[in-house]
Parts: C-alpha cells; structure tokens; sequence
C-alpha cells in the first residue's frame, strides 16, 4: 500500500480496513494525496491496484516522531 503525493511514492501501514499510518511529513502540507492499494509493483500499472478516497486526515506528534492517521473511503 503506497500514498500517492506530488509524484511521490510513500509506504504506509494499513491499521485498519479504513485507517492507514504514514509519516506525517509526507501528507502535512494540505495537498491532495492518493492511497494507492494492491501495488506490487510501483513501476507498473496492475490489475489489483485501486486509488482509494482520502475523507480525513490526523496528525500526532510523538516527540520526534512524526505520524499521520489517514482515514479512507472504503
């Protein structure tokens, strides 16, 4: 599973069938993002992938740690 910002590829870690983790520096600026599922392979298109619709967004801060919760459409 990847996150689709700017022409950027970031991995991310599905916590729930609808709430993905990511670094937070990596959706942080307020652009639209992308959460790509089913990627095997990020250099080429494959049947399995599917673009998933981002409804909100969650930042915490953990120290120096930076996390997002990104909450999808599913």
């Amino acid at each position: 599973m990847f996150l689709s910002y700017r022409r950027h590829l970031v991995p991310k870690i599905l916590l729930m069938p609808d709430l993905v983790m990511t670094a937070d520096h990596c959706v942080s600026h307020g652009k639209a993002i992308q959460v790509i599922a089913g990627a095997h392979d990020i250099t080429t298109e494959e049947t399995s992938q599917q673009i998933i619709r981002v409804t909100k967004r969650r930042y915490v801060r953990l120290g120096k740690d930076d996390v997002a919760l990104i909450k999808v459409k599913i």
